[in-house]
């Protein structure tokens, strides 16, 4: 693994923290671990780190069912394809709904990452 992880928690609640190397950004993704599931806070600017992140998941033996992305520049958007399965949660392009669920754009580069129409 080239990223580096640190690991924080507290009350049933651990956050993995995965930091690309420098000449992957210094991208940060958070893998917060509940109970029976995982969820992940940005994915990553390159596929290379992106696979690190999912590699790492998987030994925690929880399925990742969300992929929060804070906000649409490239490290915490761009590989986001590499979560499959993971539900897409990002904030609304307009500003004015940051609840709002499966943006068109981060919809978009994710399934063109994945070779979707």
């Amino acid at each position: 693994m080239r990223g580096e992880l640190t690991h924080t928690g507290a009350e049933g609640v651990t956050v993995h923290t995965y930091t690309a190397p420098y000449d992957g950004w210094t991208v940060n993704s958070h893998i917060v671990g509940l109970a029976d599931q995982l969820i992940v806070i940005d994915a990553q600017y390159m596929m290379t780190f992106a696979a690190e992140v999912v590699a790492f998941a998987a030994t925690l033996r929880k399925p990742i069912t969300r992929l929060y992305i804070t906000h649409f520049h490239p490290g915490h958007l761009a590989w986001s394809g590499g979560f499959q399965g993971a539900d897409l949660c990002a904030p609304g392009g307009d500003g004015q709904d940051p609840g709002h669920r499966r943006p068109d754009r981060a919809r978009r580069a994710r399934q063109a990452q994945l070779g979707h129409p």
